[in-house]
């Protein structure tokens, strides 16, 4: 075992820091000097060391885990042993654990509790143990991988209703704290039945899981209300106020014409001018007696010379 202040095991992994731990295993995320990658280490606790079951246990899980390759269990790379306590050596950690991300949305609840249910189903299918789904072994990726890093070591009898009530617990754990806490919603009730084991199998579980989904991403169109119309009452309708007449043109003035100037010229406003009075007419005995005066004249004048 490796002391304290060089936390090597088998002279290979370096253990860095603790990722999770339950009442059989405690996991660490470490590095693997040899290869030179970062590795999840499971190592027996060592309470349980000298539990011949425990050990044969843990054996057993690590030749189920490389022979069964669950989906969405994390790949087994290495089994070994240190001062009789064996570890499991599985690929690095997706993202950060389950419990750092609730409460999810609804539609990832429920993609989430598919994919576990998924991996339930192979498992019982192969008579393996069930994955311990909680929220510290799920962990998720940015890129929405999801990964379980543990075949739950203590379950001694897994069976179809064990699955479905885990799976229950696993969705209420992830919706709760959302915003319709208090509301009935179709997902809360299908999690509320799951975990009170109304559900015969997995496979219905998932049936339900997936319709609800489907339903989910159905799009719906909504109609517009149309308000009704208020009648207005007489006395708060406008009363009409009458036209205003044209004004009248003067009789002396005549409109000016609309002058267009060029653009950017200012338009000086159009002056109105007088109509000039009419010359007063001669009378026709004026103008005789004007040509006589003038012979008259004329003929004085031929006189002298």
């Amino acid at each position: 075992m490796a002391s304290p202040t060089t936390p090597i095991l088998a002279n290979r992994y370096h253990l860095d820091r603790i990722v999770y731990s339950d009442s059989a295993v405690i996991a660490y995320q470490a590095r693997d000097q040899i290869l030179n990658r970062v590795v999840t280490v499971e190592l027996l606790r060592s309470e349980k060391a000298k539990d011949s079951v425990s050990v044969q246990r843990m054996l057993a899980k690590a030749r189920n885990a490389a022979i069964a390759n669950l989906p969405h269990v994390a790949a087994l790379y290495d089994q070994n042993s240190v001062d009789q306590r064996p570890f499991l050596v599985l690929e690095e950690l997706a993202g950060p654990a389950l419990a750092e991300m609730i409460p999810l949305q609804p539609q990832q609840a429920i993609l989430l509790t598919e994919k576990m249910a998924e991996t339930m189903e192979a498992a019982l299918a192969n008579q393996l143990p069930l994955p311990e789904i909680n929220d510290q072994t799920i962990h998720i990726s940015s890129e929405g991988r999801i990964q379980v890093l543990d075949l739950g070591l203590d379950q001694t009898s897994p069976t179809p209703g064990y699955a479905v009530k885990a799976l229950g617990q696993l969705l209420s754990m992830t919706i709760a704290g959302a915003a319709d806490l208090n509301r009935v919603t179709p997902l809360r009730t299908l999690a509320e039945r799951a975990t009170n084991g109304e559900y015969q199998s997995v496979g219905d579980l998932l049936m339900e899981l997936r319709s609800l989904n489907q339903r989910a991403n159905t799009p719906t169109t909504v109609i517009p209300r149309t308000h009704p119309t208020i009648p207005v009452p007489d006395a708060a309708r406008p009363t009409p106020q009458p036209a205003r007449p044209a004004p009248t043109p003067s009789s002396t003035t005549r409109p000016a014409p609309a002058v267009s100037a060029p653009r950017g010229v200012p338009i000086s406003p159009p002056v109105v001018q007088d109509e000039p009075e009419p010359a007063p007419r001669r009378s026709i005995w004026g103008i005789v007696a004007a040509v006589v005066v003038t012979l008259l004249l004329v003929a004085g004048t031929i006189a002298v010379w």
